[in-house]
């Protein structure tokens, strides 16, 4: 195979150039404050000086790549975040997520902008926010009530919209998504390993010729599911019956972008009309959890929805940023403000059925603020110090909104 010629053989193909007995010609100085001035400035203060002070030129060059190719610094000195170290005295302290933790993530494959998050730390860690704490004390309360009584909406959250395929169930007088249905229940059982294995089918489960026995570990129920194309949503309603009444552990469910709940989805029937979300089977059965008409013995419900979806769902927008009418007493809109909605009552029912708002504020308090700096010092890229007027500068500049906080410490482009 033919390469490109080595520099030393090319090198030997250039004649020699010709001398000249002329004397050349005297070059004029360069102008002030040009470019050639520049160089010729920057020249003389590495070769015009002692050897000395160009060796500490030289040095400073030297610890400047250092600088950039050094090793990012080691995480392991933050605490874990676990759950008995949420609460408020520690409130703009960075934790990094224990193990166990970052593997059950894993299996519930994270929205890209967190994946790539964590991908610029070594050890992917969080800072513990106010809200963080409130919501952390609700969870400890669900533990020992009802679903019914713990259903919160959360935002600001964003992550991606899943089209997979769907056939009409005559059984269920429901459209199902089995491939769906199938790739839940694998994550929920990855992600839950020891839960599942310590929970028991409370009585035998039959899948056309697939059988459960009664005792046997939750895991085998949900394992089931990839025999037969035809079974997945059957063995996902069956694991959600079994989690539901159990009262071992309590569960979390929990969703975000759940605008698409609540909005005609691209989905059609055979006649070509675009089905609603309670047409199809994991929409329905969310929306059920959400309204209480299903629930877990103990256990919360959250879901999360993404700003930038509100307009297309009328029902949680209006829920989420109720109108004040000076006319009325009830600040939401009557069913005439949204007639071009049909559906609207049917979704306002199951958001006004005892669901709470949990507002997660896009500002940072100061406190938080500098638990991103504690953070961000040790994201790759990034070594600049932060003092307290930049500190400030940045903080304000970004109007505490934690997002752009954050981008603007980090100075990292694919953040």
């Amino acid at each position: 195979m033919s390469g490109r010629p080595a520099v030393a053989s090319m090198l030997r193909t250039v004649p020699q150039a010709r001398t000249f007995s002329s004397t050349s010609a005297t070059l004029a100085p360069p102008l002030p404050g040009s470019k050639g001035a520049m160089y010729a400035r920057n020249k003389r203060a590495i070769f015009g000086k002692g050897d000395e002070e160009a060796e500490g030129t030289r040095a400073a060059a030297r610890s400047g790549l250092q600088e950039v190719m050094m090793r990012p610094p080691d995480l392991n000195h933050l605490d874990a975040l676990d759950p008995d170290a949420v609460e408020p005295r520690a409130v703009g302290q960075p934790k990094a997520y224990p193990e166990p933790v970052i593997k059950a993530l894993k299996a519930y494959q994270l929205p890209r902008p967190i994946e790539r998050f964590h991908r610029l730390t070594p050890r992917p860690a969080a800072v513990v926010r106010d809200a963080t704490v409130q919501i952390a004390q609700a969870l400890d309360e669900a533990s020992k009530a009802s679903s019914r009584e713990m259903r919160y909406l959360l935002g600001d959250y964003s992550s991606r919209r899943l089209f997979r395929p769907y056939s009409y169930s005559s059984n269920l007088a429901l459209f199902e998504q089995p491939t769906l249905a199938l790739d839940l229940l694998n994550r929920w059982s990855s992600g839950n390993a020891e839960a599942f294995k310590s929970l028991k089918t409370s009585k035998e489960w039959a899948f056309g010729d697939v059988k459960v026995p009664q005792g046997k570990p939750l895991a085998d129920l949900a394992r089931v599911a990839g025999r037969d194309e035809k079974i997945p949503t059957l063995v996902l309603e069956a694991v959600m019956e079994e989690l539901s009444a159990q009262q071992q552990k309590p569960v979390l469910l929990a969703a975000d972008e759940c605008e698409g709940l609540f909005v005609r989805t691209k989905y059609v029937d055979p006649s070509y009309r675009k089905l609603e979300p309670y047409h199809l089977v994991i929409p329905r059965m969310l929306l059920d959890y959400m309204a209480g008409l299903r629930k877990f013995a103990s256990g919360a419900v959250v879901f999360a929805y993404s700003s930038a979806g509100l307009a297309l769902a009328p029902a949680l927008q209006d829920f989420v940023k109720p109108r004040v009418d000076s006319t009325r007493l009830d600040p939401y809109p009557s069913i005439y403000d949204r007639a071009g909605s049909p559906n609207y009552p049917i979704y306002q029912e199951v958001l006004r059925s005892g669901v709470h708002r949990f507002d997660v504020p896009t500002r940072l308090s100061k406190e938080e603020a500098a638990g991103i700096v504690e953070l961000v010092r040790a994201f790759r890229g990034n070594r600049k110090a932060v003092d307290d007027k930049a500190f400030l500068e940045h903080y304000l500049t970004a109007d505490a909104n934690a997002g752009l906080f954050f981008r603007a410490l980090s100075q990292n482009p694919i953040i």
